[in-house]
């Protein structure tokens, strides 16, 4: 089942809440690993330009990518899939403490430094850097998901508690 499919149908119940979360899990680990194996391929010198596209696939080509603009039905459900959007935009950074000087896309930095010979350590400090900002993005998700988790868990019990008290 794709995610909008799932973000369609979402009723607010846990197992559906699951699945999407096992569909984001199962996405930024594997993007999470492609970056620690670029940055240790950049330090053996083993870097190439088809796996760094592979990886720059995987982060712009997922389903979670689609739903910037999506209309959620469930606000703490949009606040889950915009944090794990988060994750996935996490590969464009800021150098330095100057926001004007724009952002930096590891890929096009990877890229580069695979064609001009740039020094490997600079380049796996920009994939560690990545790593640190995606470690931070994954983990506001988990903390996202489980506040979600508790307050569809309420609306589940109001709603026994209603249909019970009548």
């Amino acid at each position: 089942m794709d995610l909008e499919m799932l973000l369609d149908t979402f009723s607010g119940g846990i197992s559906e809440l699951e699945n999407i979360r096992c569909m984001a899990e199962t996405l930024m680990r594997t993007c999470y690993t492609d970056v620690l194996l670029l940055k240790e391929m950049s330090l053996q010198e083993e870097l190439s330009l088809d796996f760094i596209q592979q990886v720059e696939d995987r982060f712009l080509r997922n389903d979670f990518r689609k739903i910037k603009e999506y209309s959620f039905s469930n606000r703490y459900l949009q606040k889950y899939c915009l944090k794990v959007i988060s994750f996935f935009d996490s590969y464009e950074y800021y150098p330095g403490s100057l926001l004007s000087m724009g952002k930096d896309n590891l890929f096009v930095i990877l890229k580069e430094g695979y064609q001009n010979n740039k020094r490997r350590g600079y380049l796996a400090d920009v994939c560690a850097r990545v790593g640190r900002n995606m470690e931070e993005a994954w983990m506001a998700a988990s903390q996202v998901y489980a506040k979600t988790e508790m307050e569809l868990l309420k609306c589940q019990n109001r709603r026994k508690e209603t249909t019970t008290s009548k």
